[in-house]
């Protein structure tokens, strides 16, 4: 018992001195606190710029834009993915990790298109459509609806500048072929369809046929029973086939759409169309009588009650005429041109296109009848 009481006395002195310094720790800051909370803050800065100064992997640099795109800074947003693409570029076009750094930087230009800095969004977008024209693979849906947009946006730049004749064929041909890659849709069908217009319109006869048989594949899947929408894509088959002189598929392509407008029970407008196409192409095969039959019954729809667009009545009074001149009703042909162009135009490419058309050929018509009659009047009595 006498050899206990010591220890127990030192333990409590030192278990009191202990609580005394704990309690002067707590009730009284001590003097270089503050200098040590600095010295912690700056330890964790030059932590962050060693990590920031060490090579990040592409998928650390996505992960970073991912938040740069979160906070809105999209330019901080562009350099991560710029670095990330630098580190896939060897990669093959279908490797997962190219194509994942490809799409985002797609995505972003459209985000940046959309936050009104067009002109680094073009910037992006035009090294994005250098790539996927070297590696058609590397692009995906984000690629698609870049290109669409960008053709939709320099589109309309150049009709508020009244240029006309601007293409955006290019970026319309980026956008089907990635496409194409993907799976069966009606947005694809429709992108196939818009591209085979816009390629038949710049006379790009090769990317026509592909784009309406590409819109075709896709309709016999996704709208097999909409008869009037298969007509449609038929008669446009028809009119790329005319073009390529192949007749064969024009005029059965023809033929098959307006028997799918009768069983659909199609407006005038249409119908009036389509007769209109088909009295062309059998025009273009020597079969001047069907022809010519056919294309006065379109004429007929003109008075119809349902009524018949101001397009349509141009492009049906349009073979009524060139029908005739093959026939050789020359002064037939050129009152029915001159009535065509008398209807009032439709603001989409389709009747401008066809306005010009007859222009040029009601020019002809007077030239031609200028050199028959300085001719006549120059013969011998």
């Amino acid at each position: 018992m006498f050899l206990i009481r010591p220890v127990s006395t030192v333990v409590a002195f030192a278990f009191c001195v202990s609580c005394s310094a704990l309690s002067d720790r707590l009730n009284y800051p001590e003097e270089n606190s503050s200098e040590e909370t600095a010295l912690d803050a700056g330890e964790t800065d030059r932590h962050a710029e060693t990590m920031e100064a060490e090579p990040l992997s592409w998928n650390d640099l996505t992960r970073l834009a991912r938040q740069h795109v979160r906070d809105g800074q999209l330019d901080r947003a562009e350099e991560r993915l710029n670095q990330a693409a630098i580190q896939v570029a060897d990669l093959s076009a279908t490797n997962v990790s190219r194509r994942t750094v490809f799409g985002l930087r797609a995505r972003l230009a459209i985000q940046i298109a959309e936050s009104g800095e067009l002109e680094v969004a073009d910037q992006l977008a035009d090294q994005l459509f250098a790539e996927a024209a070297e590696s058609p693979e590397v692009g995906g849906s984000a690629l698609v609806s870049l290109a669409v947009a960008v053709a939709d946006r320099r589109e309309t730049k150049a009709r508020e500048a009244g240029d006309l004749q601007a293409s955006q064929l290019e970026l319309l041909r980026i956008a089907l072929m990635t496409a194409k890659a993907g799976s069966i849709s009606r947005d694809r069908m429709e992108l196939a369809v818009r591209v085979s217009a816009a390629a038949l319109r710049e006379n790009d006869l090769a990317l026509a046929r592909m784009a309406i048989d590409q819109g075709l594949l896709d309709a016999e899947q996704v709208v097999p029973t909409n008869k009037g929408k298969m007509a449609g894509l038929q008669l446009h088959l028809a009119r790329v086939a005319r073009k390529q002189r192949d007749f064969e598929t024009a005029e059965s392509s023809a033929k098959l759409a307006n028997r799918m407008l009768d069983e659909a029970d199609a407006d005038a407008s249409t119908r009036g169309m389509a007769e209109a196409i088909l009295a062309e192409i059998l025009a273009d095969q020597g079969d001047l009588e069907t022809a010519l039959a056919i294309a006065s019954g379109a004429n007929a729809r003109i008075g119809d009650e349902q009524g018949v667009s101001d397009h349509a009545q141009r492009r049906i009074l349009a073979a009524l005429a060139r029908v005739e001149r093959s026939s050789g009703e020359t002064a037939a042909a050129r009152i029915h041109l001159e009535q065509a162009l008398a209807i009032p135009g439709v603001d989409q490419p389709a009747d401008i296109e066809l306005i010009d058309e007859l222009t040029r050929e009601l020019r002809e018509h007077a030239d031609r009848g200028s050199s028959e009659g300085a001719a006549w009047a120059s013969s011998p009595e």
